[in-house]
């Protein structure tokens, strides 16, 4: 199938570095799986979608393996923001899936991290490790923004306290306490 194809120049170009063609493969597949739904539906039926589904699955199985033995955090984070920004054709799981990583990658590897001020130590090995580093390090917002990256993937996460923003409260009508 032609799907196979795109997807398999998308990593034959990223394993070279060569990014811009590496996102035009990527983006001829994510067409491609759009449209065949529809051409599966009206020629071929059940099988086909399976077919297809197994191929969204084959792609992701792929490039989880290649993310696997990417040499270095920079083209880790290089592939994730890739995968993240496709349409697999599964509904968003996928590519929410990628963005999470992408996410977790940005916020604990120490040589990506675009805050300096950001010390959350070298080994944060699950995501609510890293949830209760960035509370304990006082980074609230990091914090809210990797807590809602976690409750939007169905991820379970278990924050030590419940964070508000001023904004917040004063959507909820309540005066806030000081001014900042």
């Amino acid at each position: 199938m032609p799907m196979c194809k795109f997807f398999l120049s998308f990593l034959q170009a990223f394993s070279q570095m060569r990014l811009s063609e590496a996102s035009a493969h990527l983006g001829s597949f994510s067409a491609r799986i759009k449209e065949e739904p529809i051409y599966l539906q009206e020629n071929v039926g059940r099988e086909a979608q399976i077919g297809a589904s197994w191929i969204s699955s084959t792609a992701s199985t792929a490039a989880d393996a290649v993310l696997s033995t990417c040499p270095s955090p920079y083209e880790k984070r290089c592939l994730l923001q890739l995968l993240a920004a496709t349409d697999f054709g599964d509904g968003g799981h996928t590519a929410a899936y990628y963005r999470r990583i992408y996410w977790k990658i940005n916020l604990a590897e120490p040589l990506l991290r675009k805050d300096n001020e950001l010390h959350l130590g070298d080994e944060i090995s699950d995501d609510a490790s890293l949830l209760s580093a960035l509370e304990n390090n006082r980074h609230w917002e990091q914090a809210r923004n990797w807590a809602k990256q976690l409750e939007a993937n169905g991820a379970p996460w278990k924050s030590a306290t419940h964070h508000v923003t001023e904004s917040q409260v004063i959507l909820k009508g309540c005066k806030p306490v000081c001014d900042l």
